[in-house]
């Protein structure tokens, strides 16, 4: 999980952002089926191929993302490469149309915790 703390992503096309943000969707999800389980596997194998071992795993018995939190805990000291205004009003609009989505369906610890993951960057 200490490897992450070391990634710079390069958000044009918001790529690897996107796999993360799915992945933390996934692991909101009370129980996956298992469509929802290979997808976070395949979500998990991507990103570890980039950034290394992150420490994730899915529960098949369980049906959850594990070890999740620890991960994404640490995003917050990731630093984001924004090339352009338009990137990060990209990235910005996409962090809202999440929270807009996926709130709604949320207690609200869980939508505290997301906007703080979704909300507006600045330079």
């Amino acid at each position: 999980a200490s490897r992450i703390r070391n990634i710079e992503l390069g958000v044009t096309d918001g790529g690897d952002l996107e796999k993360l943000t799915r992945l933390r969707t996934l692991s909101l999800q009370a129980e996956l089926d298992v469509q929802g389980q290979a997808e976070a596997e395949t979500l998990i194998a991507d990103l570890s191929k980039r950034y290394g071992d992150l420490g994730l795993a899915v529960d098949k018995t369980a049906g959850k993302v594990v070890r999740l939190n620890t991960v994404v805990g640490s995003l917050q000291e990731a630093r984001f490469r924004i090339r352009t205004d338009a990137d990060l009003k990209q990235l910005n609009d996409y962090h809202a149309r999440v929270y807009e989505t996926l709130a709604p369906r949320m207690e609200e610890d869980e939508r505290v915790w997301l906007r703080e993951y979704t909300r507006p960057l600045e330079r």
